[in-house]
């Protein structure tokens, strides 16, 4: 399940934020932050164990600082990412198909 900030409708330049959530049959759950630069992926960085449980509803927010995102769930803070690209760059907000939320907040 991915969250993302796009700066192009195809995305596949520059993506300032993905956020995904990624469970596995044999290995420990995890969210995962990157960045999209110039046509390269960066390094991920990750929470593990993923804050919530697939398929279960949940809310986000994405708050923008001046210095990094916070990532909140629920009402839990659970990461912070720093700037990579600036993110006056996004243009568009990708949700992807397998997502179900019950609530995204999009903060400047």
């Amino acid at each position: 399940m991915q969250l993302a900030l796009w700066t192009t409708k195809d995305s596949w330049f520059d993506t300032p934020l993905s956020l995904v959530f990624r469970w596995f049959l044999n290995g420990p759950s995890h969210m995962s932050m990157n960045t999209l630069s110039d046509g390269e992926w960066g390094v991920e960085q990750l929470v593990t164990p993923s804050p919530l449980r697939q398929d279960e509803q949940f809310s986000v927010t994405i708050k923008i600082t001046p210095a990094h995102y916070e990532i909140v769930v629920g009402d839990r803070l659970v990461a912070t990412y720093k700037h990579r690209i600036a993110f006056t760059r996004a243009r568009y907000f990708y949700v992807s198909p397998d997502a179900h939320f019950s609530h995204i907040d999009f903060n400047l």
